[in-house]
C-alpha cells in the first residue's frame, strides 16, 4: 500500500479555505495526492484540533470528486519552534514508531514545512525508515527526489552520527523531547508547558501518582531562563515534621540538639534555579505559613539564627490531591494556593489518554534495553509480541507510567524469551487490576504470525522488496515459498 507521510503546512491549511475553486487544488499536499494514487495519508500536525479536522474533511472531499479514495491518519505534536531540528525529529520518529511499516510503500514528502523538516525526513529516509522522497511546486508538479550525499554519507558510516546529532539537539526546550506522548490533550499540556517555563513564575503540576509530573518539572527548569542553575527536588511528604523547617530553611550551629554544624535548606540550595517542591498538598498547616511567608517576602531565615537571607528561586509545585477540595476541608491554605497556582498544568492519568500507550511502551522499552545492555555487554535485545502489546493498551494501570515502566522492566528481567508474550505480564499484575486477561496461549498463532510477518518485512525492506534475497536470506526454499508465506500473513510488498 502506497503512504505518504508529510507534515501539514501553512500554505495547505491556507489554500484549503481560499475563496479561489483552483487554488484548493495548489497546495503541495493536494498536488501530491492528486497526482500519484496515494492509499493512505500520515500527517503530523501543530495545528488545532479543529483546524486539522476541517483540513481533512475538505480534503477528502475534494480527492473524491477526482475518484480517490484516501485514509488519512492525523498525529498532534507541539512545535513552537518550526527550526527546531531536535524536536522535529522526535515527533517524526514517534509518529513513525507508530504508523511505519516496512511491507508499506512509503514515501516522505519534503516540500510541506520548514527545510529543518525536510531534512529530517531526509535522513531517516536514508537510515531507520526506508522510503522514497518527493517534493511539488506549481512550476514543476511531483518530482521525485534522489539524494546522493545521503547515501555517501551512510557508505562513509556517519550517517548514524547525523541522526544522533539530531537526537541530542541543544535546543532550550530539548528536555520535553523525554516526554512521550500523541493524545491531543497531552500536547495541549506541553505546549502550555512550554509558554510558562519561559517566565519566572511558579508552576503547580497535579496528576496522579506515577503520571510523570517530576519528569515535567524538570522539563521546564531546562527550557527555563534558569536551566543553568540547580534543580533541587523535595518530596514534601517524607520530611519529619519537627526537621521540616530546618530541611527548607537551613539551620545555624547549636540551634537545637544534634544541629553540630551550620547547614544550608533547600532553598539556598537551589539558588539561581528551580526548587521543585513535590506533594505540597502533604504539609502541615504551619508549615504552610512560613513557606508563605517566605516566597512573600523573599527570604528565609535559617532556624536559630538572628538575621534572614535572601532567596532567588524558582517554585515548581506538584501534588496528587485535590487542592481546591482540601481548601474547601481546611487542610490547604487558599493564599498558598493562589501563591503556586500562577501557572497550574494537571497531567491526566494513562487511563484516559490510551493513545499515549504504545508511544510510552516503545520508548521504555527501548530505554529498558539500553539500561540492561550497559550492565550486560552480552544483553540481547527484547522485544513485546502484538499479544502482549494488546494486553498492555487494554489495562487501566493504575499505578500509571511508573507501574508501567515497572512491569515492564520485570518482564524483561525475568523474561527466557527475546519476545515477551502477554503471558510474562499476567504473571505481574495482581489480578484485581488485570481487565481482559486472556488465556494462556491464546494468542500463540497470532503471536508466531506477528514474529514472522515482522521478520520478513525486515529482510525484505533490507533487501528492497527482492523476493529471492529475502528468501535467501530468511532460509526458504526458493522465492515461491516466500511468496506463499507473504499471502497466508497479509504481507503486500511493493519495492
Amino acid at each position: 500500500m502506497a503512504v505518504l507521510y508529510s507534515w501539514l503546512g501553512m500554505s495547505d491549511m491556507r489554500l484549503i479555505g481560499a475563496a479561489d475553486a483552483e487554488d484548493h487544488e495548489r497546495g503541495p499536499l493536494f498536488q501530491a495526492l492528486a497526482d500519484r494514487d496515494f492509499r493512505r495519508l500520515v500527517l503530523l500536525c501543530n495545528a488545532t484540533d479543529s483546524e486539522a479536522e476541517h483540513f481533512k474533511s475538505e480534503l477528502i472531499t475534494r480527492l473524491a470528486r477526482k475518484g480517490k479514495v484516501l485514509e488519512v491518519k492525523i498525529g498532534y505534536f507541539d512545535l513552537s519552534d518550526p527550526t527546531d531540528y531536535s524536536r522535529i525529529y522526535h515527533c517524526v520518529r514517534e509518529l513513525l514508531d507508530r504508523e511505519y511499516r516496512l511491507a508499506d510503500d512509503s514515501w516522505f514528502h519534503l516540500s510541506p514545512g520548514t527545510p529543518a523538516m525536510a531534512s529530517v525526513w531526509m535522513v531517516l529516509s536514508q537510515s531507520s525508515h526506508p522510503a522514497r522522497l518527493i517534493q511539488t511546486s506549481r512550476e514543476q508538479g511531483l518530482r521525485e527526489v534522489e539524494l546522493p550525499f545521503v547515501l555517501e554519507a551512510r557508505a562513509r558510516g556517519s550517517l548514524s552520527a547525523l541522526v544522533q546529532d539530531l537526537m541530542d539537539g541543544s535546543d532550550t526546550a530539548g528536555e520535553f523531547s523525554r516526554i512521550s506522548y500523541s493524545e491531543p490533550v497531552m500536547a495541549r499540556i506541553i505546549e502550555k508547558a512550554r509558554r510558562a517555563a519561559r517566565f519566572d513564575i511558579p508552576v503547580l503540576i497535579s496528576g496522579e501518582s506515577g503520571t510523570g509530573k517530576e519528569l515535567l518539572s524538570r522539563a521546564i527548569h531546562h527550557a527555563s531562563p534558569r536551566k543553568d542553575g540547580p534543580f533541587v527536588p523535595v518530596n514534601c511528604g517524607a520530611i519529619p515534621a519537627d526537621l521540616m523547617e530546618s530541611q527548607f530553611f537551613g539551620h545555624v550551629k547549636g540551634a537545637f540538639t544534634g544541629a553540630e554544624s551550620d547547614r544550608q535548606g533547600v532553598f539556598e540550595e537551589a539558588r539561581g534555579g528551580t526548587l521543585f517542591l513535590d506533594e505540597i498538598g502533604e504539609l502541615p498547616p504551619a508549615m504552610q505559613v512560613k513557606l508563605l511567608r517566605a516566597l512573600q517576602e523573599g527570604e528565609v531565615r535559617p532556624v536559630g539564627a538572628d538575621r534572614s537571607r535572601s532567596i532567588d528561586v524558582r517554585i515548581v509545585a506538584a501534588t496528587n490531591r485535590h487542592l481546591p477540595g482540601e481548601i474547601a476541608a481546611g487542610r490547604f491554605r487558599p493564599d498558598l494556593y493562589y501563591r503556586l497556582a500562577v501557572a497550574g498544568l494537571g497531567i491526566p492519568p494513562l487511563r484516559q489518554r490510551p493513545g499515549d500507550i504504545p508511544v510510552l511502551v516503545r520508548r521504555l522499552m527501548s530505554d529498558i534495553n539500553r539500561e540492561f545492555a550497559a550492565a550486560d555487554p552480552a544483553w540481547e535485545e527484547r522485544d513485546l509480541s502484538a499479544g502482549a502489546m494488546d494486553f498492555i493498551c487494554a489495562q487501566p494501570w493504575p499505578g500509571n507510567v511508573r507501574q508501567l515502566l515497572n512491569s515492564l522492566k520485570q518482564a524483561v528481567l525475568w523474561s527466557h524469551s527475546l519476545i515477551i508474550e502477554s503471558d510474562d505480564l499476567i504473571d505481574l499484575l495482581s489480578p484485581e487490576t488485570i481487565a481482559d486477561a486472556p488465556q494462556a496461549g491464546a494468542y500463540l498463532q497470532e503471536e508466531l504470525d506477528a514474529l514472522a510477518r515482522r521478520r520478513i518485512e525486515q529482510a525484505l525492506g533490507r533487501n528492497r522488496g527482492h523476493k529471492a534475497r529475502t528468501a535467501e536470506e530468511l532460509g526458504f526454499a526458493n522465492h515461491q515459498t516466500l511468496t506463499n508465506w507473504m499471502s497466508r500473513l497479509g504481507i503486500d510488498y511493493t519495492a
